[in-house]
């Protein structure tokens, strides 16, 4: 999400570059013409990088929010093959011990979730 901030203020500024060298060949060629480069960069660099870091944090969260969706529309054939997906895969152990710390309907637990979907 930070990354994709970075990202998009560091577009920014290698657009300002670009221009400040189009400007200088314009200008050592005779023209008077100015791409106008880097101005009101506070407020371009800020919004690049605010853009980029909320933009990140959305199509991040896209993915996840799609496999819960599917996952919560499974019928019972379709789990059935992902449960054997898992085993042939050869983890029965993790998904297991993962189960083990789950509490279906139980809004007491305390187990915590990270960012990957892992239970802790």
């Amino acid at each position: 999400m930070l990354s994709e901030g970075v990202e998009e203020t560091s577009e920014e500024l290698l657009a300002d570059l670009s221009k400040s060298l189009f400007t200088a060949a314009y200008q050592l060629g005779g023209s008077k013409t100015d791409l106008h480069a880097f101005e009101n960069i506070f407020n371009r660099y800020a919004m690049s990088f605010i853009g980029g870091t909320v933009g990140g944090g959305i199509a991040g969260g896209l993915p996840g929010y799609r496999a819960a969706r599917y996952n919560n529309s499974m019928d019972g054939k379709q789990a059935t093959r992902e449960l054997v997906d898992i085993i042939q895969q050869g983890k029965a152990e993790e998904f297991l011990a993962t189960a083990d710390k789950m509490t279906l309907n139980d809004k007491t637990t305390k187990n915590k979730v990270d960012a990957q979907g892992n239970y802790e």
